[in-house]
């Protein structure tokens, strides 16, 4: 509700001079001043959003998850996909399929699959790369592989992907006050791995 301040003025200001005519006229005049501090703090905020959000979408900014353009990344071949060959609970199988959801895929038993996802392997180990200048400290690798192949659904049985496979590694450091990587280290670590294993796969079936 706009608040309403109505300035009183003296009679006598209004009966110095003038016909009557004037003088009826500024008997009937009111300076009113509107006080809407909630009214002009909206319209601010408001504006500023709705330029923020022309800013960004000019500058090809999308929020989290938007997937209507990582949609087009992929074949329409792909749109219903089943992941095979990987364990139910695996790590490398969670984090693919939120990853192919990023992408507007459906994930779905092979019976109403468009494309069928089969691992033929996974592979996972750990070796020494390098070695300090002063013998105290190693430096060592973590490599993740997967070969894996994308057959066509049974509406067109056929092979869309001959069989590819995708490597992803990091490296970490160990000495001999901690030769060895806790539980939680190498889940983090191996967290970025499969990551970025995953990206790698997308950009196989990009080229379906």
């Amino acid at each position: 509700m706009r608040n309403i301040l109505i300035i009183p003025v003296k009679k006598h200001h209004f009966c110095e001079g003038g016909n009557p005519a004037q003088q009826i006229a500024r008997q009937r005049t009111l300076r009113i001043q509107y006080n809407k501090p909630w009214c002009s703090r909206t319209k601010i905020i408001s504006c500023v959003c709705l330029a923020f959000a022309l800013i960004t979408t000019g500058c090809g900014y999308r929020l989290s998850g938007y997937t209507e353009d990582r949609g087009r990344l992929l074949s329409p071949v792909l749109k219903r996909v089943s992941v095979e060959g990987l364990g139910r609970y695996e790590s490398l199988r969670k984090t693919l399929v939120a990853t192919l959801r990023g992408y507007g895929v459906r994930i779905v038993v092979p019976g109403q699959a468009s494309a069928r996802l089969v691992f033929d392997d996974r592979r996972e180990r750990q070796r020494r790369s390098a070695v300090g200048d002063d013998v105290k400290a190693s430096e060592y690798l973590l490599t993740v592989e997967a070969s894996f192949r994308v057959i066509a659904g049974s509406e067109k049985p056929g092979t869309l992907l001959e069989k590819q496979t995708v490597r992803a590694e990091a490296a970490y450091l160990s000495s001999p006050d901690r030769p060895l990587l806790t539980e939680s280290e190498k889940r983090a670590i191996l967290e970025d791995v499969e990551a970025e294993l995953c990206r790698k796969i997308v950009l196989r079936l990009a080229t379906i």
